[in-house]
């Protein structure tokens, strides 16, 4: 067997495999609180970290190999260098396979490193060693820091021959016969396969409704990047915690912990402690908050007390509910939405949108609808990046004004929703909605409750395609895109079909714009 010595002035590259940490955002985070967020990114940092020789003072020596002979150079070496470490390079993807179909392991020296993270100074004499025809291998040896910076390279060349081949390896491994026991591998180039990009969708949602079409959405697209932009005018401040009903309720629907029947609040749910202060006397008693809802409000009421975004504060809110969507707030600024009604007993005056809707059951008519807060603020960080490089946006079925609305009120928002392709899935059907009181909502703005009213008050500056029930199948709306099909969420399967529709026409829409 022959070694050839490649001679180099330059000193050892090091050799290690780090990965990116996640994309979080806990810079601005002060250290008097840690979310569960922050300690799960310490570990990945931590599990991710360089890979680095056990022994500092041992040399080490890099193995590269490919093919079905790659594990056998890779044991031999070990075997032969010990007590080295060795790291076996795949140059090729399928590689790193062909170590399973070996009858004798790697030993436990031995570690396996993608090639991506490989990165010698002269990969050109690695080549020059072999023919991509031979089975070849280069073994650099480093010297060891007790031996200062020296470096020799040497190519250990492994002469083409027969190689045994266990049984169970795939027949693309094999090749013909050449004597009993032994079969020669035939060289196949690698497999191509073609690159999959995924689909990133943006959503606006609500509370319920929105939740509702997310489920089915990701039914619907369950490769896809979704990234869910809440609404938060609906948020109140109630026996001194922050709740956010729209936010909690996309976060319990996605995350398997909604009250399906009445669609918001907890499963199982007990109200313990709501009874209690009503007996203390405190109040307000109409918001209903549960034993398990009154948890998630304390954590959350605590973070944002000890400084924390309310992005940031969802965020980690999220890391338990794995709600399987990106799920941000339209703005991490207090924005609440207040009605202005004429109330008999104490005449005309502003409410919280929330007193307003459960209280009230909308019983009186609302003068007008306001997001106060919403011209000064700014949308939270990631909302307008994610709306720029997202394919589609949609509109689900949220309530016009009070929830997509109040999203599109911040600064910013709309015009970026404008930029993109927008399909909406219309929340009224045969004139009226199908849940809640949107109609209520509509009257206060001067805006007739009816698929097509919703479709002209979001504008043709802003959606592109609108989704009706097939009861307002003649609704048609100009320079607007208008199908028509079932659009009752009476399932998940109905749920599932409506955002699919929902899809294709925003891909059809998309693919049609110059």
């Amino acid at each position: 067997m022959a070694w050839k010595t490649v001679k180099t002035n330059q000193a050892p590259t090091p050799i290690t495999a780090s990965f990116p940490p996640p994309a979080r955002n806990t810079a601005s985070l002060p250290s008097a609180l840690t979310p569960s967020a922050a300690i799960a990114l310490s570990q990945e940092m931590t599990a991710n970290s360089a890979v680095t020789p056990s022994t500092p003072s041992a040399p080490m020596v890099m193995v590269r190999a490919c093919g079905v002979g790659a594990p056998q150079v890779l044991s031999s070496t070990a075997r032969t260098t010990s007590p080295t470490q060795t790291i076996c390079v795949n140059r090729v993807s399928w590689a790193a396979d062909s170590a399973r179909y070996v009858k004798e392991p790697s030993p436990p020296s031995s570690r396996m490193m993608p090639a991506s993270n490989w990165t010698p100074a002269e990969a050109s004499s690695t080549q020059a060693a072999g023919s991509r025809r031979r089975w070849t291998a280069s073994l650099f040896t480093v010297a060891s820091p007790d031996r200062g910076n020296r470096m020799t390279r040497k190519a250990l060349h492994i002469p083409p021959g027969p190689v045994s081949v266990p049984r169970g390896t795939p027949n693309r491994w094999k090749g013909p016969v050449r004597g009993r026991g032994t079969r020669t591998a035939r060289r196949e180039p690698p497999i191509r396969r073609p690159r999959l990009i995924r689909m990133r969708i943006v959503a606006l949602a609500g509370g319920i409704g929105g939740a509702r079409f997310l489920r089915g959405l990701q039914a619907a697209a369950p490769e896809a990047e979704i990234t869910v932009i809440g609404n938060t005018g609906d948020d109140i401040s109630l026996f001194g915690l922050r709740v956010c009903p729209d936010l909690d309720t996309v976060m319990y629907t996605l995350g398997g912990g909604i009250n399906e029947e009445q669609g918001w609040g907890r499963t199982d749910e007990t109200f313990t402690v709501k009874e209690e202060l009503a007996a203390y006397g405190v109040g307000p008693g109409w918001f209903g908050l549960g034993d398990r809802d009154f948890a998630t409000h304390i954590v959350r009421t605590q973070m944002l007390a000890a400084g924390y975004r309310l992005s940031s504060v969802t965020e980690a809110l999220c890391d338990r509910w794995k709600p399987g969507v990106r799920l941000i707030p339209m703005t991490d600024e207090q924005v609440e939405t207040h009605v202005v009604v004429d109330d008999p007993e104490h005449g005309r005056r502003a409410i919280h949108f929330q007193e307003w809707w459960v209280r009230l059951r909308a019983s009186l008519p609302a003068l007008s609808i306001a997001p106060v807060g919403a011209d000064e603020a700014k949308p939270a960080p990631g909302v307008l990046k994610a709306i720029e490089e997202a394919d589609v946006v949609l509109f689900p079925p949220s309530n016009p004004v009070v929830s997509i609305g109040t999203i599109l009120a911040v600064p910013g928002i709309r015009e970026a929703v404008a930029a993109n392709t927008v399909v909406g899935v219309s929340p009224i059907i045969g004139g009226a909605p199908v849940r809640g009181m949107a109609d209520a909502c509509l009257t206060a703005i001067g805006v007739e409750t009816s698929a097509k009213a919703v479709a002209e008050y979001y504008g043709l500056g802003l959606l592109d395609g609108w989704l009706v029930d097939g009861a307002d199948g003649d609704v048609r709306v100009e320079g607007i895109e208008v199908r028509s099909r079932p659009l009752l969420m009476s399932d998940p399967e109905a749920t599932a079909a409506i955002a699919r529709a929902a899809l294709d026409l925003a891909l059809e829409l998309k693919k049609e714009a110059p």
